[in-house]
Formats: structure tokens, sequence, C-alpha cells
């Protein structure tokens, strides 16, 4: 009797998916399953598009006018091995995968699986803590990002904090919560780079560079005036 196993993985952090990068993904698992899966896509009006194939799901205008909420590749098969592959920006993990039949195969359609996924990894990954789930490492980022924020905000404007010690509360609500939220909104888990969603990443790469440029201007500023206002007795 052969072996079967079955397989449930969550990859974390944040991943860019191309067109190019799903087509890979959807052949792999043709290949492991000798049929071509059925692919599904949800987006974000609540319309869902279900194909036994990927060209003409990418080919649907909506990709291009509506964010895609989900991605599912899925062998319909009920022989073995049967591949679940999804992805999401609201799931527990960006990424799941699961994998039913003889253990050989399982494991080696995993093994292809994440590695063509891990391959599409963003450079953004490790800012992503909505990416990694909640969890203690979660919420123990969160702790770690808000105090750095009022080393940062002391060492920056020690007048200010001075002046209104209860400020440092603000900076904590606002680390614990806010945190997260921005995570989500400049460090996305899942970027389908195509279409739509394409245009608002570059979008939003020039913003949160705009933002962040704008953030570490301001420190250079502040503390420059601080040296030249200390070194040449400027009041």
């Amino acid at each position: 009797m052969p072996d079967v196993w079955n397989i449930d993985r969550s990859l974390r952090g944040s991943f860019i998916l191309n067109a190019a990068a799903l087509q890979r993904i959807y052949s792999h698992i043709e290949k492991a399953t000798g049929k071509p899966p059925s692919v599904d896509v949800t987006f974000a009006n609540q319309r869902t598009v279900s194909a036994d194939g990927l060209d003409s799901i990418l080919a649907d205008s909506t990709v291009s006018s509506v964010p895609i909420v989900s991605v599912s590749i899925t062998s319909n098969l009920l022989e073995k091995p049967t591949i679940s592959f999804r992805t999401s920006n609201y799931d527990a993990g960006p990424v799941s995968i699961r994998i039913s039949g003889d253990r050989d195969k399982a494991v080696a359609a995993e093994e292809t699986l994440v590695n063509e996924v891990q391959s599409t990894k963003a450079w953004y990954s490790g800012l992503n803590l909505m990416g990694y789930g909640s969890g203690l490492a979660f919420f123990s980022m969160i702790v770690l990002i808000t105090l750095a924020l009022i080393a940062v905000g002391v060492f920056a404007f020690p007048g200010l904090f001075n002046r209104y010690p209860s400020l440092a509360l603000v900076v904590v609500a606002a680390g614990m919560f806010g945190v997260p939220l921005l995570s989500r909104l400049f460090f996305p888990a899942i970027v389908y780079h195509f279409g739509v969603g394409e245009r608002r990443f570059t979008r939003s790469k020039a913003l949160y560079g705009l933002v962040f440029g704008a953030i570490i201007l301001g420190i250079i500023i502040n503390v420059a005036s601080s040296y030249i206002s200390n070194r040449f007795h400027i009041q």
C-alpha cells in the first residue's frame, strides 16, 4: 500500500506575483496531477471568476480595472495527488499549499511550489508584519517598533517630549494600532503585479518613498540644526 501524505503548509512574508509566476505555478500543478487545474479569482467587487485555465482569466477586462482579492489554483481530481494553491492578503498566511498523495510525489510537488513562490518574495518582506500572522512574534515586533519610535522621537525632538510627557502615550497608541495598518498599506503581503494591481503598487512605491524620505529628511535637518546651534552657540 502506498504511503499517502497530507501536507498543509502556509508561507509567511510578502510576495510579488506577476502573470508569469502564476503561469509557472499553474504549470507545476498541472504536471504534478496530470490534468489542467481549475482557477478561481475573487475580485474586490465581490465578483468571482472560475475557469479550467489561467489565460482566459488573465485576459478578462476586470483584471485591468478591479483589484484581485485572492487566487486559487486547485486540481479537481478524485484520484491522488490533489493540490490546492491559494494566495490572499486576508488569510492567516498569504500563501497556502495543500497536497495529498503518494509521499514522494507530494514532497516533490511541495518543494517545487515552495521554491517557485519563494522566488517571488518581496524585498520588503520582513517589514510586512501582517504577512506573518498574529502571535507572540507579531506583538513582540509591534512593541519593539513602538519603543524604537519613542526613542527616535526623544532623540530628534527632545524639547517636545520634555514639554509634553503625555505625548509618549500618544506615540505608544499610534504604534500599537497604526503600525499594523501602515504595514499592510505600504507593504502588502500579496501583490498581483499585473493589470490594476501593478499600477496601484507602482503608485504605492512612489508614495511611501515620498513619506519615508520626508521623515528621514526631517530628522536629518533637525539633528543638523541642533548640532549647528550647539556648535556655534546659536540661540
